[in-house]
């Protein structure tokens, strides 16, 4: 299903119609903050400092805390995946997700620059990418490593303009 949500304003997606179906909510959650773990959906707002998960089966929306031994302050649009772990990116702050304990630790990279957001990492299917103006890195997940790259062509570019049709990667 797709779901349109902005605040205490939400709708379902039907394909088989193509309308979107005014749907209930309890919680103001939004779209942009939305991020999935592979198995849950998580909603995180760092101005609200409120996080929810969603009930996939009654698809309602519960409060949820992390860990607060770990770092609490989380944005569902700096959080990204390199296919295996989940990360939280915004400028210095670099945490890597448990969702065994729902707990963020920082996470320390090698290589790369020190300040980022998970919005400029990008992957073509198989490789995840960092592109910030005319600094480009790859990803080694193995060593938390970003290595530095040379595109041909565009050169100068933001991760966060990237999408992809989901063709060939």
């Amino acid at each position: 299903d797709a779901y349109y949500s902005y605040g205490m304003v939400a709708y379902r997606y039907d394909g088989d119609s193509q309308s979107f179906e005014d749907i209930a909510v309890k919680e103001g959650i939004y779209g942009k903050d939305v991020w999935t773990d592979g198995k849950d959906y998580y909603s995180s707002n760092i101005n609200t400092n409120k996080h929810y998960i969603l009930d996939q089966e009654t698809k309602t929306w519960s409060r949820i805390y992390w860990d607060d031994s770990g770092y609490t302050r989380i944005d569902g649009t700096c959080v990204w995946s390199d296919g295996v772990n989940y990360y939280f990116s915004n400028s210095g702050i670099q945490c890597i997700f448990d969702p065994t304990t729902l707990k963020w630790s920082t996470v320390t990279w090698n290589g790369g620059p020190k300040y980022f957001y998970g919005y400029d990492v990008w992957t073509d299917g198989y490789n995840h990418y960092l592109s910030q103006g005319t600094s480009h890195y790859i990803l080694k997940p193995l060593s938390q490593t970003w290595d530095e790259i040379t595109w041909n062509g565009l050169d100068n570019f933001n991760g966060r303009n990237v999408w992809t049709d989901g063709v060939n990667c």
